[in-house]
């Protein structure tokens, strides 16, 4: 089952192999890109407290998924509860 939905997900979103396109490195101004120190924080993982009050925010019957499973099923089906 994990093979399956990953094969999908690797199909959905991307290609395995190179597409051979590539940006010029003076594509953007120094003032359009993200700095190191933002990188850094952008590429924190979520606390669990931040976890919690997003899946306890979201209007309990809505699917914003393609899966179109409700948040209510990630607030109750969780290995340790939020």
């Amino acid at each position: 089952m994990v093979a399956h939905a990953t094969l999908f997900y690797k199909e959905l979103f991307g290609r395995s192999t190179p597409s051979g396109l590539h940006m010029e490195p003076g594509c953007w101004d120094q003032t359009e890109m993200v700095s190191d120190q933002d990188n850094m924080e952008l590429g924190k993982l979520f606390s669990e407290s931040e976890n919690k009050e997003a899946i306890f925010s979201m209007e309990k019957n809505t699917a914003p998924g393609p899966d179109h499973f409700p948040f209510l099923t990630q607030k109750y089906s969780r290995e340790t509860p939020l």
